[in-house]
């Protein structure tokens, strides 16, 4: 997409739970989840990730800080262990 001769990329980064000042006690609420939150910098990665190649147009990255798998708990139950406290 181009807006008035600008080169405009839009791109979706879908980060799993991080430590960030956003929030109040991340770590506090993780480990009352019995979690870890990634850091800061797995998100950043990412981020450079997609700006460094210029053809990535329209995509959706999850930024992980290691792959999910089975034996680690999906976002959406992280979030139920911290309602339930």
């Amino acid at each position: 997409m181009e807006i008035n001769g600008l080169p405009i990329r839009i791109n979706t980064l879908m980060p799993s739970w991080t430590t960030t000042e956003l929030l109040p006690d991340i770590p506090g609420l993780m480990k009352k989840a019995e979690h870890q939150s990634q850091p800061s910098l797995a998100v950043a990665r990412a981020v450079a990730y997609m700006m460094a190649d210029a053809s990535r147009q329209g995509n959706v990255v999850p930024a992980y800080e290691k792959v999910k798998g089975a034996e680690n708990p999906s976002d959406d139950e992280i979030l139920k262990r911290m309602l339930a406290q």
